[in-house]
């Protein structure tokens, strides 16, 4: 059975056309009729492969993705990935463009990841305890109307307040991405 994150990334409107959209994601001479999202451009690859071949794992299109203007300006992308964090891509797009904030959470709910820039990448996690789950079972209608791409987590994260503590080793947690 396949794992999947879900991802969710707050950056500018400028970012997100000029480094996730991709309607070059194949191949650079075969452009596509709809845009993808991919890491191509902000690793400085030319194909979905190569990035795979370099890095990993890549989107996981089948779930496509979407992407909302937020009030100040700003946009929410959503997407998600197959096995693991894009760490190579969160690196990256975190050291292009300091003020970037991306979540991310495995299928499993343990935690959410929050990568941000401070004095270099920066991951915190919240542990998605009984606030979560408790909340969570009460907002069926919410989760009826999710796109594949989303996650309930983000419409809890907008309500609530959840303790960001620093990555530890210590937390005894797994981990979804190699460093």
């Amino acid at each position: 059975m396949a794992n999947f994150v879900f991802q969710q990334v707050i950056c500018s409107r400028e970012f997100l056309e000029k480094f996730f959209i991709d309607y070059y994601p194949i191949h650079k001479d075969n452009p596509l009729d709809r845009p993808y999202i991919s890491f191509n451009k902000i690793v400085g690859v030319t194909s979905l492969n190569e990035y795979k071949e370099k890095f990993g794992e890549y989107i996981y299109y089948s779930y496509g993705f979407s992407y909302k203007t937020l009030a100040d300006g700003r946009v929410v992308l959503k997407f998600s990935t197959k096995s693991d964090y894009p760490i190579a891509a969160i690196h990256r797009t975190l050291t292009l463009d300091h003020s970037i904030e991306w979540y991310a959470v495995e299928e499993n709910d343990l935690y959410v990841s929050r990568f941000y820039w401070e004095q270099g990448v920066q991951e915190r996690i919240a542990l998605l305890g009984d606030d979560f789950y408790v909340w969570s079972e009460s907002q069926q209608l919410i989760e009826d109307d999710l796109t594949d791409e989303d996650h309930l987590l983000w419409y809890f994260l907008k309500d609530h307040q959840v303790p960001w503590i620093p990555w530890a080793d210590e937390l005894n947690l797994p981990r979804f991405f190699k460093v």
